[in-house]
């Protein structure tokens, strides 16, 4: 799947990992996987918690405009620090 993104998105198109918060495992891998790729890859750090399927577009692009962080190592360290205060 890593591989259809990288080669159907443009490297100037940013991709944002938006998932629920208790699947930090599979966001870290993907990230890993997708970030040596396509260097316009982030993180969304979701402060609410809130399923992201349930919060409505206006909301989840509120929260993924005002709360990512590029997918690199450090950005995974800041997306686990900000769960585990959750």
């Amino acid at each position: 799947q890593v591989d259809q993104l990288v080669d159907k998105i443009p490297q100037e198109t940013p991709i944002y990992i938006f998932l629920d918060n208790d699947a930090i495992e599979e966001i870290a891998k993907v990230a890993r996987d997708l970030y040596p790729r396509h260097k316009k890859t982030y993180l969304v750090i979701n402060p609410g918690g809130e399923d992201p399927n349930d919060m409505g577009q206006e909301k989840a692009w509120d929260v993924i405009l005002n709360n990512s962080v590029i997918a690199d190592e450090m950005g995974i360290l800041k997306l686990q620090i900000a769960l585990k205060n959750n």
